[in-house]
């Protein structure tokens, strides 16, 4: 992994950045096999420790000759919201919350996400961006500012059908849906680059 340091100067500059990484995720050719394995329930079994000293069979997909742990619901063709919970699903059960390098915000690719198993908002909204795009979902990302001044935080949105859907998974047991609701400013940008820069 390596690490590179951006400036911004709008939060459009942020915004960009994060679009990127979605970019450059959507470009691997392993994001589009995981998200389909995803989406489409063809998940493997393997056999991992069950934190009490037994090895158990346990559904899996693969990603970069890694195996990471899924709740296994096969989706029916274009059921689009069993396909957005089931990245929703992969997501919490393999990436952990954790704050950016001290004094330094971090974009995250898909890749480094999932093999460190942690990431921040950004992160999370990149992941997201990056799986939902690769199976043709539209997604935005949503910055928010808590106290009207500062922009604090990041989320993705997905469209299913007429609806959007807020994916929030930075707060611990929060569902699909969940918003913070203090916000007292939000913006959208689109989670894409791609065709118009």
């Amino acid at each position: 992994m390596r690490v590179q340091l951006h400036e911004t100067q709008s939060l459009a500059d942020h915004a960009r950045l994060i679009a990127q990484q979605v970019d450059a995720s959507i470009m691997d050719p392993e994001t589009r096999k995981l998200a389909v394995a995803l989406a489409s329930g063809t998940y493997g079994w393997v056999n991992l420790p069950d934190g009490r000293g037994r090895v158990v069979a346990t559904p899996a997909v693969p990603y970069h000759n890694r195996v990471y742990r899924v709740v296994p619901k096969q989706c029916p063709a274009r059921d689009d919201m069993c396909a957005v919970a089931n990245v929703w699903n992969f997501l919490v059960l393999n990436v952990r919350y954790t704050g950016d390098i001290d004094q330094y915000d971090t974009y995250q690719d898909l890749r480094t996400t999932l093999e460190s198993g942690g990431g921040d908002c950004d992160d999370f909204t990149i992941a997201f961006g990056a799986l939902l795009r690769s199976l043709g979902f539209e997604v935005a990302q949503k910055i928010i500012s808590i106290d009207g001044q500062y922009w604090a935080h990041v989320y993705p949105c997905v469209q299913v059908g007429e609806r959007w859907i807020a994916l929030d998974a930075t707060e611990d047991g929060k569902k699909m849906g969940w918003e913070f609701g203090r916000a007292k400013k939000a913006v959208a940008y689109p989670l894409t680059l791609m065709g118009g820069g």
